[in-house]
């Protein structure tokens, strides 16, 4: 350790670093006594994915006349459905009565048992089941309350809710975590997006698994171009571990949920539920928390260096300067 340490020190200093050598002499002695971080006992495991419960048929509805793109996005805010032909909508619940689309009836002109029939009006049963709950969730997600962002087309939590939001955890018991909030000194806004993935199994179960995106605003307001936005989000996510991340994917579904055990769309037979309990599994091995504490100590005290290094960086930019020397 004490050569590879001393020839690391010098590589760093020959390219102009100059790092903190009680720091590096300490991840040295600490990283040397870490003990076995495995245990010989089961654990449990939790994952993104949820289960949903979906009505047994499908309504057809039937249009008087084309629609544009435009009466279809906005109709789409509070009724989750499917095209099909030209003139022919199919959804799982009917149309709120409020919808602004020209239909001949609110009542359908059919329904069929999707589960039954593969192929009906030209679409696959399997396919525009992915499609309707993931439209369906689009349409909890708005009356929960989430802002809509029109450039990307996804609903995300507020950015005035910067405030910690409390949830509950697998354990029962109540947190808090943020889910909007700011970095860099409030020149970088962020707030936390559902994306949802449908998936249905040989047994036609299905399932909805919830993936976190990281939606970014400068301090103009606009959205962090793609150019620069992988850097820019581990500025945010960087010192979020597993358990971070499965925190924030709690409170996201309860978020959508509006704190209820379950996100439901429709009434009776047409109603969509999927559980804000995560999918658990057991593992065979257990992690040591107590071993691991010591190596998370060294993963913080090294992304906040990291993080402090970027942010000099960017502050040299933003005043003018060049991080190359150039």
């Amino acid at each position: 350790w004490s050569h590879g340490a001393a020839k690391l020190l010098q590589a760093l200093e020959a390219a102009g670093v100059r790092p903190n050598v009680h720091r590096a002499t300490q991840f040295a002695i600490s990283s040397s006594t870490l003990r076995q971080v495995l245990k010989d006992e089961p654990e449990d495991i939790y994952a993104n994915v949820f289960r949903a419960t979906v009505p047994q048929a499908i309504a057809a509805f039937q249009l008087s006349k084309d629609v544009t793109s435009e009466e279809i996005e906005n109709a789409r805010r509070s009724w989750a459905f499917a095209r099909a032909h030209e003139r022919v909508i199919l959804a799982f619940q009917r149309p709120p009565a409020n919808c602004q689309l020209p239909l001949l009836s609110h009542t359908p002109v059919r329904r069929y048992a999707w589960r039954s029939l593969n192929n009906e009006y030209g679409r696959r049963s399997v396919g525009l089941v992915k499609e309707l709950v993931g439209r369906t969730l689009g349409v909890a997600c708005g009356k929960a309350g989430l802002a809509w962002c029109g450039e990307r087309k996804e609903y995300h939590v507020p950015p005035t809710e910067t405030a910690l939001f409390g949830f509950r955890h697998v354990d029962g018991e109540r947190r808090r975590v943020s889910l909007a909030g700011y970095r860099n000194k409030k020149r970088l806004s962020y707030q936390l997006a559902p994306r949802f993935f449908i998936h249905v199994d040989d047994d036609s179960q299905v399932w909805v698994t919830l993936r976190i995106y990281i939606r970014l605003v400068g301090e103009d307001g606009a959205l962090v171009p793609s150019a620069s936005i992988t850097k820019r989000r581990k500025k945010v996510t960087r010192q979020w571990w597993n358990k971070d991340w499965l925190a924030r994917t709690l409170a996201l579904m309860q978020r959508v949920s509006q704190g209820q055990a379950t996100i439901e769309v429709g009434q009776g037979a047409e109603r969509v539920s999927v559980t804000t309990a995560p999918v658990r599994l057991e593992c065979p091995l257990a992690i040591d928390a107590q071993a691991m504490d010591a190596l998370a100590d060294l993963q913080h005290e090294f992304a906040v260096l990291r993080e402090d290094g970027e942010e000099q960086g960017d502050d040299m930019l933003d005043a003018g300067g060049d991080t190359n020397g150039g």
